[in-house]
């Protein structure tokens, strides 16, 4: 099974991550979702792994690349170290 998504964009307020966002958006080859918050939440966390991953692969799309955008997961060493344990080969 693959692991959804690829990348995790770990951004913080006032720092134009919503700008990257709607680039980002904008690409033909990349599907990105924000404000999923899974690492963050623990009542989303009780929902498990599927339930995060179901939001990159519930639509049929060929894009290529799949992110989830957050501005809440920079903020605690805890969901970094859960980012890694979910796929230590994400790119950050």
């Amino acid at each position: 099974m693959t692991l959804e998504p690829q990348i995790i964009v770990l951004g913080t307020y006032k720092c134009g991550t919503y700008w990257l966002f709607n680039c980002l958006y904008e690409h033909k080859e990349i599907f990105i979702k924000d404000k999923i918050d899974y690492f963050y939440a623990d009542s989303k966390k009780e929902l498990g792994l599927q339930w995060y991953q179901n939001h990159f692969n519930q639509h049929k799309t060929s894009k290529k690349v799949k992110i989830d955008l957050s501005t809440v997961y920079f903020f605690s060493e805890k969901i970094a170290e859960e980012i890694y344990k979910y796929n230590p080969n994400i790119k950050l």
